[in-house]
């Protein structure tokens, strides 16, 4: 398990300003022949420091070195006391106050029985954290009486002082707060792994851990910064990828209902179960199961139904639906749903159109600060649109879904018809007080919502320290950047905007390595595919120069390879996950650094680079296309790696850590995902 972290920009004018947030990742881990094989990061001069329960590894020499400040005169520098109170807290919160059993001991490896605790120089290369099982399984957990199947001892390592968090007393984000988030959110890895470190339903793993940050450092509300990646695309399976973290808001709504033990219990059944049937098989008690919370989240989703919904974001809306057909941009995920309202009023039928009989409709009718839920048995319903301010139905999707490969959108369309009949009672009556309006769906706009990679610049308001305009040559900027003489087929041009070093923070050498203002272009194709150019002035006369700079082959399994184009020597970077295509052109022309990103295909990319190098150096009437495979290492083809998400446009009204966002502007968060660096945040 990785931890990495997301910088995110400053938003429109109307919203607060954002700063550093972490994001974990669960590593794919090999289960080791034995115990006790576990590799350990190794520290110039080690020194340790602990108590009862840990023990902390760390040094005052080189690059992984700590703050040496030392208040109390104790010779134990600060930050290292302040990691082990940190790991105390969630001890207590975690093992003593909520009874999760503590993470197995790890056989003497760290030089004792107790957890040991690393702190390295994380951050630059895109790591807040991470807890590492590998070589550590067990199969049964001897220091629990139930019988676990694939239990795992771990370790953890820390960034060695988060420095690099950029400080803003409005959220109470500091050094201090980001790592005891981590710690909460790594230390629940451990213990997890105690109970089953090979759960193939890895979205779990995350969302608890981020709900158990929560738990720990309730005042921090880190965990806010989550809560988009799910409420943009609600209609997303629940174990893909990009909705990890933030479906730690599906394990409050239950712990909410029926207690923090609730989790605990998904945790103990996990040792049998896998994923959702563990889930099923803890809300029996509750005459519950998966699918009817599952349903009901789309419900709260929607009535930012929690103790602290005010905080929260509005779901996106898929659509206004009125007298005649509604057809959504997309269907429907396993155990996903989509939100539309229903326009017009008087006495409508709303009936739910599809071939399928795994699609649930319900209605949603906000009157005053309550909401009447009105459930469909045959997926249709006669709603009475005057008795309501405003009113909803919500197409949920009950597939149990439980791996990423196998999400598929189930199609849908609503029918909204005149009706004589008599309007369907509610079937339960939840508070609405946290309620705000929706947004119509940025995609009726043909804009990418999937928080996941880099996305179209926001509309209206732009970034507070950028400019933004609707023609490219309009754009101010202090040097003169390459527009291509022609775009791939199929894109147009959508916006032009500028950001600083500062916006890119991290990513600057990988995008501003001069610092300054970046020129950046956005391309859009009729189905949603983007191309982005990034121009600044460039520090550095030539590639090379830039990459020996950051010593970037020297970096454990680098995603690139050199390639030439048009003449021009340029970095091919192969982004892609199992999900989803990125790709990454980095080239010097004419004094500018220049970086190509896509998310279709690098024949896009490529062309488009050819278009931009074409500008200062003429090419034949017709150019080959040049073929691209994924960057190689001596183990083999690379198709994993870690990134930097840059994320922005978020809310306002921050509550310490979290995000409070109130909604009722229609934006698209401008998402940025940069490779930094592979080398211990692979996935």
């Amino acid at each position: 398990m990785s931890k990495r972290w997301k910088l995110v920009f400053s938003g429109y004018a109307i919203f607060a300003i954002l700063s550093f947030t972490a994001v974990t990742a669960f590593t794919t881990r090999t289960v080791a022949a034995r115990a006790g094989t576990q590799e350990r990061p190794s520290l110039p001069d080690e020194k340790t420091y602990g108590d009862e329960h840990f023990l902390i590894h760390y040094t005052l020499s080189g690059d992984e070195a700590v703050d040496p400040t030392d208040s109390n005169s104790n010779s134990i520098p600060d930050y290292v006391e302040q990691v082990l109170d940190a790991l105390n807290t969630s001890y207590q919160v975690q093992v003593i106050q909520l009874g999760w059993a503590p993470p197995p001991n790890d056989l003497g490896e760290g030089g004792d029985i107790r957890f040991d605790v690393y702190l390295e120089e994380l951050m630059p290369i895109g790591i807040a954290g991470y807890a590492d099982t590998k070589g550590g399984y067990l199969g049964d957990n001897p220091a629990t009486p139930e019988v676990e199947r694939r239990a795992a001892y771990s370790y953890l390592s820390l960034d060695n002082n988060f420095a690099e968090v950029i400080e803003n007393p409005a959220i109470d984000e500091t050094p201090l707060a980001l790592m005891q988030a981590t710690v909460a959110h790594e230390f629940n890895h451990a213990i997890q792994a105690g109970y089953d470190a090979f759960d193939p339903q890895t979205w779990l793993y995350e969302a608890t851990a981020s709900w158990m940050e929560d738990e720990v450092y309730d005042g921090s509300n880190d965990t806010l910064y989550y809560i988009a990646d799910v409420f943009d695309a609600p209609d997303r399976c629940r174990v893909a990828e990009e909705g990890w973290y933030g479906s730690w808001l599906f394990l409050r709504l239950m712990s909410e209902r029926y207690g923090q033990a609730v989790v605990r219990s998904i945790w103990e059944k996990s040792r049998q179960l896998d994923g959702l049937d563990a889930i099923d098989a803890a809300l029996v008690p509750y005459g519950r199961s998966l699918q009817t919370e599952s349903r009901d989240f789309a419900v709260a989703s929607l009535l930012r139904g929690y103790r602290e919904g005010a905080t929260y974001p509005t779901i996106r809306l898929e659509g206004l639906a009125e007298l005649g057909t509604f057809f959504p941009e997309t269907g429907v995920q396993g155990l996903g749903a989509d939100t539309i309202q229903i326009g017009g009023s008087g006495i409508v039928d709303v009936t739910l159109e599809t071939d399928t009989t795994v699609l649930h409709l319900q209605a949603v009718g906000i009157r005053g600060d309550q909401a009447d839920i009105i459930d469909a048995a045959d997926n249709s319903l006669t709603l009475n649109l005057d008795a309501y301010q405003v009113t909803y139905v919500i197409v949920h999707n009950d597939t149990r879904t439980s791996r990423a490969r196998d999400c598929a959108y189930i199609d849908y369309a609503i029918t909204v018809t005149s009706s004589g009949a008599s309007p369907a009672a509610a079937t339960a009556v939840w508070p609405a007080g946290n309620f705000q309006a929706p947004t119509l769906s940025i995609r009726e706009n043909n804009r990418e919502t999937d928080l996941n990679g880099p996305n179209r610049p926001p509309m209206g308001q732009p970034f507070t320290s950028s400019e933004f305009v609707e023609a490219p040559q309009e754009l101010d900027v202090p040097f003169n950047p390459i527009l291509p003489a022609a775009l791939p087929p199929g894109y147009t041009f959508d916006y032009a905007y500028t950001m600083t070093a500062g916006d890119f923070g991290s990513s600057a050498i990988y995008y501003v390595p001069g610092g300054g203002i970046s020129a950046n272009y956005d391309y859009i194709d009729g189905n949603g595919n983007w191309l982005s150019i990034a121009q600044s002035p460039s520090p550095y006369t030539t590639l090379q120069d830039w990459l020996s700079g950051i010593d970037y082959f020297n970096i454990a399994e680098h995603p690139g390879r050199l390639q030439t184009i048009s003449g021009v020597s340029v970095l091919v970077e192969d982004l892609s996950s199992a999900e989803e295509t990125r790709v990454s052109l980095t080239f010097v022309l004419d004094g500018l650094f220049i970086v190509i990103d896509g998310d279709h295909s690098a024949e896009d990319a490529m062309a488009l680079a050819e278009n931009v190098i074409a500008v200062r150096i003429p090419q034949p009437a017709v150019t080959p296309s040049i073929p691209f495979s994924p960057p190689t290492t001596s183990s083999g083809t690379i198709t994993d790696y870690s990134a930097l998400a840059v994320l922005g446009g978020m809310g306002m009204m921050l509550c310490g850590l979290g995000i409070c966002l109130a909604a009722g502007v229609v934006f698209l968060a401008a998402l940025l995902i940069r490779q930094s660096s592979v080398g211990s945040a692979k996935k």
